[in-house]
């Protein structure tokens, strides 16, 4: 009845039941477990930590054998002579094997030793796959067609050898085509909710073949991917096709990465119906999320940026790449982002503009949900949102802009084609044509920060009238060149509260619940 074997710590153990002949011979590798001395028939847990064995099972296990036909769970931890773990012939006696962990063992080459008599392999119920820290590992198993059909997560980290899940043996002989971690002829995983990349020196994740129709990753949830230095774009737009059930993308320090979806030519469209949360961090070379595709994400609530500095745009234009005839903003008309709630955007020095309301006009839901806003250290940034954009802000209640030294408006005037200002603005040489009735509102937002902007002059140099029914907290901090907050009234800061609010807000800013300001080194 024996349910859970726990070996910890026994670098001398060699063999679970020596035989006196292999003692005497010592012309073979000795197994841990031999079907001719031990039976398991109920053992559920299997638990190898730290033993120095060369061989967990026998050659002779086979898939008839009573024993192990119940384990669930295997976890084997820095085992380091070990190089595979398992035989495909005794991998098929794993039936109701549920979790398989594999960490910390470095001498392991692949998990599944494959039998030359079989072709086909399946683990029926195994949820969770978990591959840490195996500096030797170059695949899972080689030349088996492998199914996982209940595999829900699937974690691999720090297996820096590992380029294809399940290796073609043409592939490695001839080696005429890139290969790629996952291939639609080799594997099956209908049920795969969490994949999580970490470590790997692939440069392909998805075959070129993976297909919209296939199976596999059509349940995916959560894609991870972090610290894989020589892969360049993540996924092709016909694959990403698949991603129907995708809630959170995150791509992290991988620093060759130049884009995030490749545009398969056959597609112009793309969409990702249930993406909430995409974040993007630490990729040098990133210079947009894709190319020449419009997209959809109608359920995008948080987008987070950080340190991608030639970021220039999310989805370029291939006739604005070549042309470059007017100044890229981060979101276009290409985009469409009806639910976004939170942006933050930090160390993106390739930014010039983030909103452009002339080039959203297609788009007339994006943005309208906006709450929260951060934009931080992003050194070639000039401007944040053009003044049309304040029709879509309604539901903005946060705003920070810190560290973006070539800033000079928060909101900056934007015309139509006839030269006449389309909401308001102050430019040399243009008359404006503004009622003096007409009011910015921003009926939602509480607390703006605006810290570390050497060249801010103002909030908003037009004439209209600004409203902030709600402010309870503005913060202006070393900014130093800041002169009024709206309109052309240029009062000077004497130092007292009173001198401040006039000289932060012109007569054209309407308050009704403002609490505290905060001037810290406001001026010099």
């Amino acid at each position: 009845m024996l349910r859970d074997l726990r070996i910890w710590e026994c670098p001398e153990l060699k063999s679970f039941i020596y035989e006196s002949s292999e003692e005497n011979s010592n012309t073979t590798v000795p197994s841990l477990f031999n079907k001719n001395f031990i039976c398991f028939p109920k053992l559920e847990n299997l638990d190898l930590n730290e033993c120095h064995v060369k061989k967990i099972w026998d050659d002779e296990f086979l898939a008839s054998s009573t024993s192990f036909c119940c384990l669930k769970k295997l976890d084997v931890y820095a085992c380091k002579f070990l190089k595979c773990v398992v035989s495909s012939s005794t991998a098929a006696s794993f039936n109701q094997l549920e979790s398989l962990e594999v960490r910390g063992c470095e001498a392991m080459e692949l998990i599944v030793r494959r039998d030359e008599r079989m072709d086909k392999m399946s683990f029926p119920k195994l949820s969770l796959l978990t591959l840490w820290n195996l500096p030797r590992l170059s695949k899972f198993s080689s030349g088996i067609f492998s199914e996982f059909p209940m595999l829900w997560e699937l974690d691999i980290q720090n297996c820096p050898e590992l380029k294809t899940f399940i290796s073609e043996s043409f592939e490695e002989k001839a080696n005429t085509t890139m290969p790629s971690l996952f291939n639609e002829n080799f594997i099956c995983f209908p049920k795969l909710e969490k994949l999580r990349l970490v470590g790997c020196l692939v440069k392909k994740i998805w075959d070129d073949e993976f297909l919209a129709s296939s199976t596999s990753f059509c349940c995916l949830k959560k894609l991870d991917v972090d610290d894989c230095k020589f892969l360049k774009c993540v996924v092709s737009s016909s694959m990403a096709a698949s991603f129907k059930q995708l809630e959170d993308l995150k791509v992290t320090k991988c620093e060759a990465m130049e884009l995030i979806v490749r545009k398969d030519e056959r597609m112009d469209k793309m969409s990702f119906p249930k993406l909430s949360l995409l974040s993007l961090g630490n990729l040098p070379r990133l210079s947009k999320f894709s190319s020449g595709i419009f997209s959809e994400f109608p359920m995008l609530c948080d987008l987070y940026i950080r340190n991608c500095p030639e970021l220039k745009t999310f989805i370029s234009e291939s006739f604005e790449e070549k042309a470059n005839t007017t100044m890229p903003s981060l979101f276009s008309e290409n985009v469409a982002l009806p639910s976004l709630k939170t942006v933050w955007v930090e160390g993106v020095d390739g930014l010039k503009m983030i909103w452009q309301y002339g080039r959203l006009s297609n788009n007339a839901e994006s943005f309208c949900q906006l709450e929260d806003v951060k934009v931080e250290k992003c050194k070639n940034l000039m401007g944040i949102f053009s003044s049309g954009m304040h029709t879509r802000l309604g539901n903005l209640k946060w705003l920070k802009i810190s560290e973006c030294e070539m800033v000079e408006e928060i909101f900056e005037m934007e015309t139509s084609n006839c030269g006449i200002e389309e909401v308001a603005g102050k430019q040399e040489g243009l008359e404006t044509v503004v009622s003096p009735d007409d009011e910015f509102v921003f009926p939602q937002l509480r607390e703006m920060e605006l810290q570390s902007l050497p060249n801010l002059v103002s909030f908003y140099a037009g004439r209209h009238t600004l409203s902030f029914p709600l402010l309870e907290e503005l913060e202006v901090i070393e900014c130093l060149k800041v002169k009024a907050f709206s309109g052309s009234e240029l009062l000077s800061y004497q130092g007292r509260h009173e001198s401040l609010f006039s000289t932060i807000f012109s007569t054209k800013v309407r308050l009704s619940f403002f609490n505290h300001i905060d001037s810290s080194r406001l001026r010099s």
